[in-house]
């Protein structure tokens, strides 16, 4: 093993940095990782006048990752150069091949020429500068590759979830429904069914939250908000507090019709924990509020009488009295 010190001044060494950029063109993939490494080795295997080479990447157990000419390096060459921190000339007395090591910071940069170490001395200096460059550029293409795969998984994470809204919004559709997803960051829907527009009259360019507000007469919380006020439901509902959200609305419809409409939402959480958005329905509960509201009052009453308060089939058979203790016998 021969280790060389610099020669002369670096402050003269002049190299292309345009030939060691990442972005690179040609075979399908304009920025494809591989290509930007043999770009990256072709260009200091032409400063160093070898005429073949390998990049290795991967820290104590480096991997090739691009290579001309020989198709194996020399395990001799790795195993005296692997934890060099400078450049190293290596010579192969069994082919008479000479080797020059450029480390990296997670790597090397390997140069081999048949015409002895000399033939590497005069070009270490500027080899040290374009290893210096080289790691740099390596650095680009590793990051562009990280970013392009988190690309991916964010896109196959997008088109997962746009199934999902795909099938809900399906099945809400069937069940007589109006699927919506609202966004918070906008406030404003980035999807409502085109049923819509037979629940209120109104097209889906013509709904819009503030729209929704100014239709709605009535108002009721129910579920785990029940009872509480609209700023307080909507705040502890988006602070991540409630999953669900549920309200039963009175509107007026385009045409004057009066409805009862039932808002019913699941909260969209970010990375963060917090809500991000809702995904819900909008369904026509008219026919069945009525029937609801009398149900109501009928239980409000019976907790408040003290009188003994029974029921009938349509049979005219008794069914079991409310109030137990007022019951002969009780």
């Amino acid at each position: 093993m021969a280790e060389y010190s610099r020669r002369g001044s670096e402050q003269a060494i002049s190299i292309d940095a345009h030939r060691l950029n990442p972005q690179v063109s040609g075979r399908s993939g304009a920025s494809e990782p591989d290509l930007a490494y043999e770009r990256v080795l072709r260009a200091t295997m032409e400063l160093a006048g070898g005429d073949e080479g390998q990049l290795l990447l991967g820290g104590d157990q480096p991997a090739t990752v691009a290579s001309f000419g020989a198709a194996t390096l020399p395990q001799r060459v790795v195993e005296e150069a692997r934890h060099a921190d400078k450049p190293m000339v290596v010579s192969d007395a069994r082919t008479g091949r000479a080797y020059c090591w450029l480390p990296l910071p997670d790597g090397a940069l390997v140069v081999g020429t048949p015409r002895g170490a000399d033939a590497f001395t005069d070009r270490l200096p500027v080899l040290r500068v374009a290893a210096e460059q080289a790691a740099v550029a390596v650095s680009s293409v590793r990051l562009a590759a990280e970013l392009a795969d988190e690309a991916a998984r964010l896109r196959r994470h997008e088109l997962a979830l746009e199934r999902s809204e795909q099938l809900y919004r399906r099945a809400i559709s069937q069940a007589g429904g109006v699927p919506y997803t609202l966004d918070y960051a906008t406030s404003g829907y980035t999807f409502m069914g085109e049923e819509i527009e037979q629940l209120t009259g109104y097209t889906t360019a013509e709904f819009t939250p503030d729209f929704w507000e100014d239709m709605v007469e009535e108002a009721i919380l129910t579920g785990e908000q029940a009872g509480l006020s609209d700023e307080e439901a909507v705040s502890r509902t988006r602070s991540g507090e409630f999953r669900q959200w549920r309200c039963d609305h009175r509107i007026r419809t385009k045409s004057g019709e009066i409805r009862w409409i039932a808002d019913a939402s699941v909260e969209i959480i970010g990375d963060d924990g917090q809500s991000i958005g809702s995904i819900g329905m909008l369904e026509d509960i008219t026919q069945r509020k009525p029937a609801e509201q009398q149900l109501g009052r009928f239980a409000a009453v019976l907790e408040a009488t003290t009188d003994c308060v029974g029921m009938a089939d349509p049979d005219g058979r008794r069914l079991q009295p409310r109030n137990r203790a007022l019951l002969p016998g009780a």
